[in-house]
């Protein structure tokens, strides 16, 4: 199995749970709130799976869903029940067009009723080069890392007074083993055009539940899992954690879920044209080299743990 399969299999499961910690407020309304459609606004990798559980718990008639994330509509292979959604009424369900971060900004304070979030990691800053996943000499990078209390603080503004949420997020510092490794390699070469600094995101449940307190979020139900991947080998390990696309890393640059962000300077004098003309830094050649050595030590089958919070709640305005 890759992270991928690992991943989809809590994905199936998670937003049941979420629904299930759920305050039954929102899932029986009262009389003189019934006359407006409950909105609920998701976003994040899994949202099709989010839509299956919601649709099976409220009445499809009665809710007004915003999806982010996905301009033109879940992919035809996405795991959603076509029966469900036609339950619900086209009309009813929004594919919201746009950026994710742009829809936790401009919509009105006070306009959602629940707002749920799963892995929301949007907050990256690419140029057009880099955007269409190619690297060119002259091309520049940035990644910042999330600002997760200020997310939070939008989730907060966009709830109604009692408006309800779910969130699901990345732990920071995992996974502890490939993530130690690609550190030690950056810090072994101080001359590359890298940056490490630390992420916003949580280290615990514990940790979480101060976040989003102090984001004006309360009521908190929070607690810890994980996505426990199973390795054969050195190379499935470096497979998955550089895989060009939906990988952990992006061309071993780590995704803004891990502590361990980097920030590409300048790849002028680091660049080494593939005959497919992409080209690709020389550093991340030496980083998934170097990668492979120190994993080849290790005891396999190797169990990844990509550690993750989820909270649901409430606010009070």
């Amino acid at each position: 199995m890759n992270y991928f399969d690992c991943w989809q299999a809590k994905a199936k499961i998670l937003p049941q749970e979420i629904i299930s910690k759920l305050f039954p407020d929102i899932l029986h309304p009262k009389p003189e709130d019934k006359s407006d459609p409950i909105r609920i606004m998701i976003s994040g990798e899994g949202s099709e799976f989010v839509l299956n559980a919601l649709l099976e718990k409220f009445d499809p008639a009665k809710i007004r869903l915003f999806i982010s994330g996905f301009p033109n509509g879940f992919p035809l292979n996405a795991p959603v029940d076509s029966n469900q959604i036609n339950r619900a009424n086209q009309s009813n369900i929004i594919f919201l067009k746009g950026p994710s971060e742009m829809h936790f900004t401009t919509f009105p304070a006070g306009m959602f009723d629940l707002v749920i979030s799963l892995w929301d990691k949007f907050d990256i800053a690419r140029d057009e080069a880099s955007q269409q996943n190619k690297w060119d000499k002259n091309a520049k990078l940035q990644r910042k890392p999330l600002d997760y209390p200020s997310f939070l603080k939008d989730i907060c503004r966009l709830l109604k007074n009692n408006g309800q949420f779910g969130i699901v997020t990345y732990l920071d510092g995992s996974p502890a083993v490939p993530l130690g490794i690609i550190k030690k390699i950056i810090k072994n070469h101080r001359d590359w055009p890298l940056k490490l600094f630390e992420s916003s995101l949580p280290s615990s449940a514990s940790a979480f539940r101060k976040m989003l307190y102090k984001a004006g979020l309360g009521d908190i139900r929070a607690w810890e899992d994980n996505i426990s991947c199973p390795y054969q080998s050195p190379d499935e390990l470096q497979n998955d954690i550089f895989a060009v696309e939906g990988g952990l890393f992006f061309n071993a640059v780590p995704d803004n879920h891990s502590s361990a962000v980097l920030l590409q300077q300048n790849t002028a004098d680091y660049t080494r044209q593939y005959p497919d003309k992409s080209g690709l830094p020389e550093y991340i050649l030496v980083i998934k080299r170097e990668f492979m050595q120190e994993t080849k030590g290790l005891a396999y089958p190797l169990e990844i743990n990509y550690a993750l919070a989820a909270a649901t709640g409430l606010v009070m305005k």
